[in-house]
């Protein structure tokens, strides 16, 4: 499908004012991932809407099951020399308070004074009522709170001198109801950064919402109104409007002592990723999930020790391709692909390589899009000129870079609005593929670096993507560096995408697999905080076919086999030969259920020569449910 640069903008107009139209109907374009249990009681989501909700707006919540065992609440407590009205708390960043009480996550409360109302450093005084493990912190103020016992029944309602408060155990407060018995309520009508908190009809849950703002183009932030829509939509039946703006914070204990925050924070008010001290937080402890229990240490790669690993089931399989090798350069075959979904579209981008091929360094970056993740176009981009036109969809060759092989693309929420696209992929510098970086506003347009970010050799599809504040990168290494002995998946990280230190290996075969089973790549994924997946393909170099296995960590490092028998085996066209599943799960209509794309080969993997074969290899999908 041709698409020159007016006809694509003209569509992109059309989608605009479809959306447009869908959003008076109700019905903008919104995409909500599944609930995902993260601990016992405790369930995460992460919303985004388009344009017609009418701004661009990102949702991250968590969903408490006041009912489930080992769930319980905590505020933040009275100050040293507390004075009510005057010094009260201490403030924290809401990841100093996770830090401090050990609490599993946390969320930012109630307003407070953000001047200096005591002579105490860092102390302040809070606006409305609030209660910490039964002890008033700030007296009420006619204020609506959130009010939980000490046996978690959660109730919302305007507290004043007259309220009964005996039977509370922790309360916190917020300005202006946006929810009153499931009806929507607008109270102030800018948009800005929000913090809310919801109950269900039954009382059953507490919803612990953020979203981000002041960041044009990927969150607008909302006014109370808009916000009360998606504490609807999530499941709350009452809602009311916490502090929000600079402080509006949402964040897990990553483990370690410290925490990760989900959202996008703008402590100073403007700039992305700074943090606000402020004068309350809302804590939760929770109980770990059974399956996702401390893992032992690392092993050589034997048989996975946990008494609980998840259970991975693939409920569904293309047997056909997705997309094929059909334009000009794409005649000798496809490679590695990555693919994101992005509110209604799904993105992908892909490798390719023409008859002109004599390294992985001749290939090129191409683009694909969807609107139901099943049927692709390829649209043309007009950006790079391939045997002397430029209508076709690549978006960069490798030839006059070096190469662009191995590539992963990922999104980086808690980056500026430029480098919001990321990608990581090889060039042959020095007698071995090194792995460098790139960023693009929109995944269209990139600037690639000029140095590495890892100078070790790593000959295969790259892995990065941002987790907290590291950014975790997986590569491949050999037993005999640079080519010799047998493959294995190295792992490294850094805190911003460059200065990675030389990989240490994390899963490699050992004397329960056979002799010539190498680990050929490693589709490393995290699919939620606490659940890393990774799905490497172990070449057979007997048969001269690739199998996907799997493997999984809690903490991103220490991986473990999840059995020996391949996961997805050989398929019997496209994929027959050879299987290369794509980093990155794309959360799927059922709880727990997670899309994968994978690219297929019909011909051995040492038999794949442009000489020999033509327009090989295609892109397909699997549907997987993880317990």
């Amino acid at each position: 499908m041709r698409l020159t640069r007016t006809t694509q903008a003209f569509r992109y107009i059309l989608a605009f004012a479809a959306v447009s139209l869908l959003a008076q109907l109700g019905l903008a374009d919104i995409y909500a991932g599944a609930w995902t249990p993260i601990y016992h009681g405790v369930d995460y989501k992460v919303c985004f809407a388009g344009v017609g909700f009418p701004c661009v707006e990102k949702v991250n919540a968590l969903r408490i099951h006041t009912h489930a065992a080992g769930v319980r609440f905590y505020s933040t407590p009275r100050c040293p020399g507390w004075v009510a009205n005057k010094a009260e708390t201490r403030r924290q960043t809401t990841r100093e308070f996770i830090a401090s009480s050990g609490a599993q996550a946390a969320i930012n409360a109630d307003f407070f004074n953000m001047g200096q109302s005591t002579s105490q450093p860092g102390v302040t005084d809070l606006v409305g009522l609030a209660i910490s493990e039964g002890q008033i912190v700030s007296p009420p103020a006619c204020t609506d709170s959130l009010l939980i016992t000490r046996d978690n029944r959660a109730r919302l309602e305007v507290t004043t001198s007259t309220t009964d408060l005996r039977d509370v155990w922790t309360a916190i407060s917020g300005r202006g109801r946006m929810l009153v018995d499931g009806v929507v309520q607008e109270t102030w009508p800018e948009r800005h950064p929000r913090t809310a908190v919801g109950v269900s009809r039954d009382g059953r849950y507490i919803y612990l919402v953020t979203l981000d703002g002041r960041q044009p183009g990927i969150s607008a932030g909302a006014t109370t109104g808009e916000l009360g829509v998606w504490m609807l939509r999530l499941g709350a039946w009452q809602a009311i409007n916490l502090d929000g703006g600079g402080s509006t914070t949402l964040a897990l204990a990553d483990g370690r002592g410290g925490a990760r925050i989900l959202n996008v924070t703008v402590g100073d008010s403007k700039t992305p990723h700074t943090e606000r001290r402020v004068g309350n937080n809302l804590g939760i402890f929770a109980l770990p999930l059974s399956a996702y229990a401390r893992a032992p240490e690392p092993t050589s790669g034997g048989p996975s020790t946990m008494s609980n690993p998840p259970k991975l089931h693939v409920l569904s399989r293309t047997t056909e391709p997705l997309l094929v090798a059909d334009q000009p350069h794409e005649d000798f075959c496809l490679g590695y692909c990555s693919v994101l979904r992005e509110g209604a579209r799904w993105r992908m981008w892909y490798e390719a390589y023409d008859h002109t091929y004599r390294t992985d360094a001749d290939g090129y970056l191409c683009y694909a899009e969807s609107w139901d993740g099943v049927h692709w176009e390829k649209p043309v981009l007009d950006l790079v000129d391939v045997g002397g036109s430029r209508s076709n969809n690549v978006l960069l060759s490798g030839r006059p870079t070096g190469g662009i092989h191995g590539h992963t693309v990922f999104l980086d929420p808690a980056a500026p609005p430029a480098e919001r696209y990321k990608i990581v992929f090889t060039r042959w510098a020095e007698g071995k593929w090194e792995v460098f970086g790139g960023t693009s506003p929109d995944g269209f347009y990139w600037r690639l670096g000029d140095r590495p970010i890892l100078a070790a050799n790593s000959d295969t599809q790259n892995v990065c993507f941002r987790d907290g504040d590291l950014y975790r990168l997986y590569v491949r290494m050999w037993t005999q560096e640079p080519f010799g002995g047998k493959r294995l998946v190295g792992y490294s990280d850094s805190p911003s995408l460059s200065g990675f230190k030389l990989p240490t290996p994390i899963l490699q075969p050992d004397a329960h697999d056979p002799a010539d089973l190498p680990f050929y790549n490693n589709a490393a994924t995290m699919l939620r905080h606490g659940l890393y997946l990774m799905f490497p393909s172990a070449f057979s170099t007997a048969e001269d076919v690739l199998r996907v296995h799997a493997a999984w960590s809690p903490d991103g490092v220490s991986f473990h086999r999840l059995g020996r028998e391949p996961l997805l085996d050989l398929g019997a066209g496209f994929d027959s030969k050879g299987l290369y599943v794509a980093p990155g799960g794309i959360p799927g209509d059922e709880p727990n259920t997670w899309w994968f794309y994978y690219m297929g080969t019909g011909v051995g993997h040492d038999q794949n020569l442009p000489d020999r074969t033509q327009r090989e290899g295609g892109i397909g999908r699997f549907l997987l449910r993880v317990e």
